[in-house]
């Protein structure tokens, strides 16, 4: 989709009409309009419940570019929404073996996507992990046993180079399952 502040491609009053734009539950048409018309920078919204035409509600990931690319107070800007179940499949099929939870945080430590959003919500002890790996580590993909609320799991952290989006996974450590393939 392309907005466009005159609207000659999407105007800013269709987004917010349900069912014909792409409303966002906790996105309000004036704040998305600030945001529209004052957006120097790429900017990455964590995945949240749109409204998409038809009145079907979709959790997305959005993704906005100003155009030009670099302008200031840029004529247009490009929205890229991505389903956030299309992430958690294609997080999936890094390995068929893969039984764990996944999260997504940009460069700031901000959750994007999570395959168990209720892990994020009920626990802190994720978020203190997620710092101190985040200290700790080197550049490479870093791997832990780490307790959780009584349960042992390993959980690894890796940090993009090309965006500095954080990649945390844990899979719990049993004797049983393996999380990871065996060669």
């Amino acid at each position: 989709m392309l907005f466009s502040k005159t609207g000659s491609v999407y105007g800013m009053e269709d987004m917010a009409i349900p069912g014909i734009g792409f409303t966002y539950e906790n996105w309000q048409p004036a704040y998305m309009k600030e945001t529209l018309h004052t957006l120097d920078a790429p900017l990455v919204r964590p995945v949240e419940e749109v409204i998409i035409p038809g009145n079907n509600r979709v959790r997305m990931l959005t993704f906005l570019q100003p155009l030009p690319v670099g302008g200031s107070h840029s004529p247009g800007v490009v929205i890229i929404l991505v389903k956030g179940d299309t992430i958690l499949h294609m997080m999936g099929s890094v390995s068929v073996h893969y039984l764990g939870d996944f999260f997504i945080l940009d460069e700031q430590g901000q959750l994007l996507v999570a395959s168990n959003g209720s892990l994020v919500r009920s626990s802190d002890d994720l978020a203190s992990l997620v710092d101190r790996m985040e200290r700790e580590n080197s550049g490479d993909l870093t791997s832990v046993i780490h307790q959780i609320k009584g349960t042992t799991y390993i959980v690894s952290y890796a940090v993009s180079d090309k965006n500095g989006w954080q990649y945390v996974s844990r899979c719990r450590w049993c004797c049983e399952i393996s999380c990871y393939p065996t060669r």
